[in-house]
């Protein structure tokens, strides 16, 4: 952290937005034991509207902004879906892709290649494709549709590109969807249709907004792991030769904490007046939890400038509490994959790129590098 204090304090005519910076508060706010917090600004009366454009149901009807019961229902519906058994049976598939994507490069392309946009992206799209049960040969489309779906809409001009562009992606989905209720694959789509729980079903909006947010989440921030994983490593990891898995596992963590792809905004509203650290909460102020600075905090880690894969160290990139993030096994296990795929198989990876040509891209929510250009020699 740069700062002495650990909540900053913004005002607005209406209302406080607070941003809370240290590792110890941010895991109290996820962690939400007395319900003091909500991801839905909608349930609180005293909340300010919305100052973008209302978007379509299914895109806002989401696990992500769901709490307390409504939240865990969904969460029980899913969970079997995402878990490290189902995911880990993709390993030697995405191992796989991963190996192809690089040899070709090495073939084609004089031996370099631009990480983000010709390694990670593709491998990621691709990958969440074949779990999901989409043709792999709609990666591309995939990869459009996604793309607008996580740009901001704040007009109505945005807005009416971004449902023309939705209905089309829903409309595919729709026929994927009617496909697999009549004759079930081996894939995540599958799964979810038939998921059961004492009797209870996903809608169908719930069905194509959990496949919609499983695309949006996994892919950006998946992709921007990969991406500064491997910048991260080639800059601060001394040997990278003939590493084990276990040593893999580790480094993921380590990236994730000293590298978040998310590294600003989880966003929370308050449900009522509180007191934290001498500042007051007032019932529907925003709050502001800044990973980037959690994940920095002098007063939780020893030295946490520096990357350690050896320290074991403990993060919050991925939640942490009720929201802790359903779909990490598949990011780590992707994430996991894609740079030791990468190392082992190249062990001579070196950078191009100039930390002076870095270019970082994003938003209020995810960082990430926009290229990134290696050798492969």
């Amino acid at each position: 952290m740069l700062v002495d204090s650990t909540i900053i304090q913004h005002k607005t005519d209406e209302k406080s937005i607070w941003f809370f910076l240290s590792y110890d508060l941010v895991k109290q706010v996820l962690k939400n034991e007395n319900g003091y917090y909500t991801r839905d600004f909608k349930a609180i009366s005293g909340a300010p509207k919305s100052n973008t454009v209302t978007l379509p149901s299914y895109f806002e009807n989401h696990l992500l902004n769901k709490d307390g019961e409504d939240h865990l229902r969904l969460r029980r519906l899913v969970s079997k879906a995402y878990s490290a058994r189902e995911v880990s049976s993709y390993e030697s598939w995405i191992n796989e892709t991963a190996l192809n994507i690089l040899n070709e490069h090495a073939a084609t392309n004089q031996r370099k290649l631009e990480v983000v946009n010709d390694y990670a992206i593709p491998l990621t799209i691709m990958t969440l494709s074949k779990i999901l049960g989409i043709p792999i040969e709609d990666s591309s489309h995939i990869k459009k549709w996604v793309n607008i779906a996580i740009s901001p809409v704040r007009e109505p001009k945005d807005l009416l590109h971004f449902i023309q562009q939705m209905t089309l992606f829903l409309g595919y989905l729709n026929k994927i969807v009617e496909q697999k209720t009549i004759s079930p694959q081996s894939d995540l789509i599958s799964e979810l249709i038939k998921v059961e729980n004492e009797g209870d079903k996903l809608s169908k909006d719930e069905l194509f907004s959990m496949i919609l947010i499983l695309l949006i989440s996994g892919y950006e921030t998946t992709a921007a792991l990969i991406s500064s994983g491997v910048y991260t490593l080639l800059t601060n990891q001394k040997d990278l030769k003939n590493k084990d898995q276990d040593f893999w596992k580790l480094a993921i963590r380590e990236i994730a904490r000293f590298d978040s792809p998310v590294e600003q905004m989880l966003v929370r509203w308050v449900t009522e007046d509180i007191e934290i650290e001498n500042n007051k909460l007032k019932r529907g102020d925003e709050v502001v939890l800044v990973l980037g600075s959690a994940s920095r905090d002098e007063k939780k880690y020893s030295k946490p400038d520096e990357f350690k894969v050896e320290a074991r160290r403990e993060y919050l990139s991925f939640g942490y509490g009720a929201h802790f993030c359903l779909g990490i096994h598949l990011a780590a296990l992707e994430s996991r994959v894609a740079l030791s795929t990468l190392f082992n198989e190249y062990p001579n990876v070196s950078l191009i790129t100039q930390d002076e040509e870095r270019a970082w891209g994003g938003n209020n929510v995810f960082r990430f590098l926009k290229k990134l250009e290696i050798s492969l020699d």
